[in-house]
């Protein structure tokens, strides 16, 4: 049996863990990541089987950012090549910062970046799209700076649960945490 990997099997959102000086240097904690990420995905796989029910999101005030909106045109702005990856990164690097500092987002922000006094923490389907975001960037920007915020972000998002997902969500997640897996095997594997 693998080591238990430490970010698993407590809510990260609720009592968000502490990065500074991990324990993450030895093979037993690449294995506990290993086993804990690929319990995490196939248990978001069965879920993305189920049946899809109609969730609405909150809508936000005038003049309020929608997190989830942006980081949605900015995925399917990606995907389609409307955007490049140096503008993708232009677009992210706010959040990032946000995620990085307080290990949270939220769903509407003001024009001038900041938290929209009447916003509700972010959706797990935004956190989704962010990971997702976050992988592309790693991947076709070989970036390492996003590869550590997709690790902090997919930890956070699988203790959350399958049941935690809508079921569209949970196979976007399960995608994200196979990218997650191929990323961190071409970093742990190069010269």
């Amino acid at each position: 049996m693998s080591p238990a990997y430490p970010y698993a099997g407590r809510d990260l959102f609720a009592a968000p863990p502490s990065y500074s000086f991990a324990a993450c240097a030895g093979a037993d904690f690449l294995d506990g990541w290993r086993s804990s990420r690929l319990a995490a995905r196939d248990a978001l796989l069965a879920r993305s089987a189920e049946p899809a029910a109609d969730r609405r999101r909150p809508r936000p005030p005038a003049g309020a950012i929608d997190l989830y909106d942006a980081l949605e045109d900015l995925s399917e702005g990606l995907a389609n090549g409307r955007y490049d990856i140096a503008h993708a990164i232009d677009r992210l690097a706010p959040f990032v910062v946000k995620y990085e500092v307080f290990q949270r987002l939220f769903a509407w922000y003001g024009p001038d970046g900041r938290r929209h006094p009447e916003s509700p923490p972010a959706s797990p389907g935004a956190y989704v799209l962010f990971a997702h975001c976050l992988a592309e960037a790693s991947d076709r920007a070989g970036s390492l700076k996003h590869l550590s915020t997709l690790l902090k972000v997919c930890d956070a998002l699988a203790s959350l649960g399958p049941d935690a997902f809508a079921p569209p969500e949970a196979g976007r997640l399960a995608d994200v945490l196979d990218r997650e897996f191929l990323l961190v095997k071409r970093v742990t594997e190069s010269p």
